[in-house]
């Protein structure tokens, strides 16, 4: 029984890699895909936010894919020592079926996107866009972003840009 739950346990660490990958993006990347957010303010935080969305999600899905590869690991060592210590082989069927049932189970909730506190969405993110804390003037100059209000960027008027 606990080989079983240790492959059930090891699928779902892989269906938690599998759902974090859409998550993997790096800022410069989504910058990359809005080129606006340098010079939209709306834009620039509607990308701060979907980084934000994506942090949480990633720091989600790597929790539970550590927890899922650990509780494996144990399960495992487990399920090899009943084997030495037991001689019964009909407990192996047994095991195999519930092996499946997890893994039926884990594969159902991982496309239906079913229960949200084991396969987490964007819907279930914590904080709305106004909670995002505003960018101050360096750091708007550290990313380059231009906008008509703010003050010029001392380093860039010798060079004319």
């Amino acid at each position: 029984m606990m080989l079983g739950l240790a492959v059930a346990s090891f699928m779902l660490g892989i269906f938690f890699i599998a759902a974090a990958a859409p998550f993997i993006v790096k800022p410069d990347e989504r910058l990359s895909w809005e080129p606006e957010a340098k010079h939209d303010a709306e834009a620039l935080e509607a990308v701060r936010y979907a980084q934000r969305q994506d942090e949480w999600m990633l720091d989600k899905y790597e929790t539970r894919k550590t927890r899922a590869i650990a509780f494996g690991v144990v399960a495992t060592l487990l399920g090899s020592t009943s084997l030495l210590l037991t001689t019964d082989q009909t407990w192996g069927i047994y095991a195999a079926l519930g092996a499946l049932t997890v893994a039926a189970i884990g594969v159902l909730c991982f496309f239906f996107s079913w229960p949200g506190w084991l396969f987490p969405r964007l819907n279930d993110f914590p904080d709305t866009q106004k909670d995002l804390p505003q960018l101050s003037a360096a750091e708007r100059a550290m990313i380059g972003f231009e906008e008509s209000s703010t003050s010029s960027n001392w380093l860039r008027e010798p060079f004319g840009k």
